[in-house]
């Protein structure tokens, strides 16, 4: 044992161990989870390409494919945190560095220099935890979830997830590996491009709604057609269910709406508006509420914090604003979808003790999760612990429909918790360096607040989740800000 503790001692700088993590540059973690995050959305494509011309399914298994490199990259840039850490401290303990004092010697005039030694400052791990905070409490919240999926019942869904959400504790993990690798990423240009990857993206899915519009397309398309009409869902794309796909609408919307921002060529701004309002549209249609609702409050978020960032922002926010209330006054008139859906959640609001079929059965399934998190508060169910639980109850759907009393219910009230304090920890930091942090930042902190309003009413899943935890990663970089690389505003 003292042998290999010697050896692992031999450098004063660093260990062995360093030596290995040093030979990696920084630019292949970059590269490579820029690669990961935009091979998972390219998965998306892959599947709507082979559902359509096919009917052959591919995403679930490129998810598992691009999930796992995720987790083995997150592992490897973990450590290597670690180690960079590590090599800083070790050698602040013997590095010296000069300190010059100057002073004027009375009698002659001239100006004295001296230099003295002093040890560098030894960073301490007060202040690395404090700059990392969010991260680790997500940490916990993972860590939690294991204990909670080991004490589940059901273990055998808690480690897989049911058969066709895929979302146990392996997804959890895959999740991280998203936001992990969206960390890594730290050229300005390279995060422009992940938000312009969504929104291709979320595009070309919503080209299906198109289809599935216009019956005379369906019938000129032949087989084609058939495939679309019979294998894609109504509006849904390539998801299982039209609130699924509203949820990754929501994401790609607010990304839509941040480039309008960001972009600095009027092309790019005037593309990124008219697939706004194309994608607006197919949300629409979809019918998905909740999911409008992220979009609209993520809309007066992101307003206001650009304001605040900087006035000159001011066009953008009307030209914004103005797309979202004219395509959606445009669809009500033709359909009354946005009305009745605004009506309908209102009378449903005023009824909430005696209406439990109200918001399509949320409300039901809201005062049943909360009863189940009192009898377990402290680990929760574990992962889809709630299964038996709620259609034994009578209930149509086997989980809340809403992803913070998900968390509550399936990993106890600390895992919910160490998730808000990630979130709310999060916004602070940036509200308080609004002024400082690169643009970018503020464009995704749009995406992560609509996406946090429309989770009141949705679920976690394998096709929609850990796109939202690639966005939240990529912000979750914004106290470390690249001077070199961060967009210069003209005021």
């Amino acid at each position: 044992m003292g042998k290999v503790l010697d050896y692992l001692k031999k450098d004063r700088g660093g260990t062995n161990f360093n030596k290995i993590f040093s030979k990696i540059p920084e630019s292949f973690y970059e590269n490579a989870g820029f690669v990961i995050v935009i091979l998972m959305m390219a998965s998306l494509i892959a599947e709507e390409i082979l559902n359509v011309f096919f009917r052959k399914e591919i995403y679930i298994r490129l998810y598992y494919v691009f999930g796992t490199i995720g987790i083995l990259f997150s592992i490897l840039y973990i450590i290597s945190r670690f180690v960079n850490q590590h090599k800083e401290i070790e050698r602040s303990k013997y590095e010296k560095k000069k300190k010059v004092k100057k002073s004027v010697d009375k009698k002659t005039g001239k100006v004295k220099v001296q230099e003295s030694e002093n040890e560098t400052e030894i960073p301490k791990m007060r202040d690395v935890f404090q700059g990392h905070k969010w991260d680790i409490a997500l940490g916990l919240m993972l860590l939690w979830s294991c204990i909670s999926a080991m004490l589940s019942e059901n273990r055998s869904y808690a480690l897989t997830g049911a058969p066709f959400r895929h979302d146990g504790l392996d997804s959890y993990f895959i999740y991280a590996g998203m936001y992990v690798c969206a960390k890594a990423v730290k050229s300005e240009k390279k995060r422009i491009w992940m938000l312009r990857a969504m929104m291709i993206t979320i595009s070309l899915l919503s080209l299906v709604t198109v289809l599935q519009e216009n019956d005379a397309l369906i019938e000129e398309w032949g087989n084609v057609g058939d495939n679309i009409a019979t294998f894609c869902s109504y509006a849904a794309s390539v998801y299982l269910n039209t609130n699924h796909f509203g949820y990754m609408l929501t994401i790609g919307l607010m990304a839509m709406a941040g480039l309008t921002f960001i972009e600095k060529k009027i092309v790019a701004k005037v593309v990124a508006l008219v697939l706004f309002a194309f994608n607006l549209w197919s949300l629409i249609v979809n019918n998905t509420f909740g999911a409008y609702l992220g979009v609209l409050f993520g809309i007066v978020f992101l307003s206001i914090i650009m304001l605040v960032r900087n006035k000159k922002y001011y066009k953008d926010v009307i030209v914004v604003i103005l797309v979202f209330v004219s395509v959606s006054l445009v669809m009500d008139r033709n359909n009354g979808i946005v009305t009745d859906n605004f009506s309908t959640t209102y009378k449903d609001s005023q009824n909430i003790s005696t209406n439990n079929g109200g918001g399509s059965g949320r409300i039901g399934l809201w005062k049943e999760t909360i009863e189940c998190i009192e009898e377990r508060p402290v680990f929760g169910f574990g992962p889809e612990g709630l299964h038996d639980r709620l259609l034994d109850a009578g209930f149509g759907n086997d989980r809340p429909h809403n992803e913070y009393l998900q968390h509550a219910a399936f990993l106890g009230i600390p895992g919910l918790l160490f998730y808000l304090t990630a979130l709310i920890s999060l916004l602070i930091f940036c509200i308080k360096n609004i002024k400082k942090i690169p643009l970018i930042f503020i464009v995704v902190g749009g995406i992560v607040f609509g996406y946090c309003v429309s989770a009141f009413f949705g679920n976690t899943l394998y096709y929609t989740t850990p796109y939202y935890f690639m966005f939240l990663g990529l912000i979750s970089s914004c106290n470390e800000i690249n001077e070199k690389e961060s967009i210069e505003e003209k005021e």
